[in-house]
């Protein structure tokens, strides 16, 4: 075979959000709070706010809706 190899990664995989947000959507409001509750739990246990603050917002906006619960 002749040519030259690149190593490239396809232009989805700089999409991050689909597939977590795919999963958020195919859970029960039931399952959604237990996830909210475990995370906030976790959340809870770190002691620097501004790590808190930048893990929330790497939350997808449609997702990010938990703050509201």
């Amino acid at each position: 075979m002749d040519g030259e190899k690149i190593r490239q990664r396809s232009p989805s995989f700089g999409e991050y959000y689909s597939h977590p947000l795919l999963f958020w959507r195919s859970q029960t409001p039931f399952e959604q709070q237990h996830i909210i509750d475990g995370f906030s739990f976790e959340l809870s246990k770190v002691v620097r706010t501004w790590i808190r603050e930048r893990m929330v917002d790497q939350l997808p906006i449609s997702i990010s809706g938990w703050r509201r619960r």
